[in-house]
């Protein structure tokens, strides 16, 4: 038993270990991949969708804005108009490192998407694109957002489907964990949350949500 439980833990930090390098890996890169023209294209829908959902939240709304899992600062670039009190946050500490001379004014935290090192309720609007198909519990994830997020506060979340498009993107590197828009509509009711309104796109489904409850 003893060794087995050695070897589950050695294959754990393994993986750990495997994930940060990717992701540095992937921070370099990132700029380049998304200028090719159909990934391009696809982002400039993609954000087109994120913007009108946000154009649905009022500025008094966003006071304190957290961009989960931020990346090379794509959303966070459509945040940074609209709150002077921005925070990010992103698992990888090389995406963090690359995207801080760019947006100095926004506090940035390395931390897992599910182990937010933040007070209940600290956030009126929190964005979480791109992210939920990376993460393997897609209930923890929406329950840590509904953590940190104000009575009466907004989240603007994305999910990938589980159909052929975004398996094929296991090829870049990804393990991916799509949902069924079924399972994350339940997901944000149990969770407290009603839906404001919701956008489709080629990669993924978006989603302005509520958080109505404790």
């Amino acid at each position: 038993m003893e060794l087995v439980s050695t070897y589950e833990h050695i294959n754990q930090l393994a993986c750990i270990i495997m994930s940060k390098l990717l992701w540095s890996l992937k921070s370099r890169i990132y700029p380049f991949m998304r200028r090719v023209p159909g990934i391009a294209g696809i982002l400039r829908r993609e954000n087109a969708g994120v913007r009108a959902l946000l154009n649905q939240v009022p500025l008094k709304a966003m006071e304190r804005v957290l961009d989960l899992g931020t990346g090379r600062g794509n959303t966070l670039t459509l945040l940074a108009k609209r709150s002077a009190f921005r925070f990010a946050a992103d698992y990888s500490l090389q995406m963090l490192k690359r995207t801080k001379p760019r947006f100095p004014a926004s506090y940035l935290v390395n931390a897992g998407a599910t182990a937010l090192p933040f007070k209940a309720g600290a956030f009126d609007l929190i964005a979480c694109v791109g992210l939920s198909e990376l993460i393997p519990e897609f209930q923890a994830l929406v329950g840590a957002i509904a953590e940190v997020l104000a009575l009466g506060g907004c989240c603007v979340m994305t999910i990938a489907l589980p159909k052929r498009i975004n398996r094929m993107r296991a090829l870049l590197g990804y393990r991916m964990y799509p949902v069924t828009s079924e399972k994350a509509e339940r997901t944000f009711r149990e969770c407290g949350f009603v839906i404001i309104d919701r956008k489709y796109c080629t990669l993924q489904v978006q989603y302005l949500v509520q958080k109505v409850q404790y």
